[in-house]
């Protein structure tokens, strides 16, 4: 069962695009990796 982890930081000293290129190039192949939006949450990277 996945464990969702949660992570909340001000959006003006945070470069999302950044941080989700390290998590891709550095995590392992079975995490995935969702960008959550105000409105709802978008799938940025999917484990295949």
């Amino acid at each position: 069962m996945p464990a969702p982890v949660h992570v909340a930081v001000p959006r003006a000293k945070f470069d999302l695009d950044k941080m989700v290129r390290k998590a891709r190039k550095y995590a392992p192949q079975h995490i995935q990796i969702v960008v959550a939006e105000p409105s709802g949450e978008r799938v940025a990277s999917r484990t295949n």
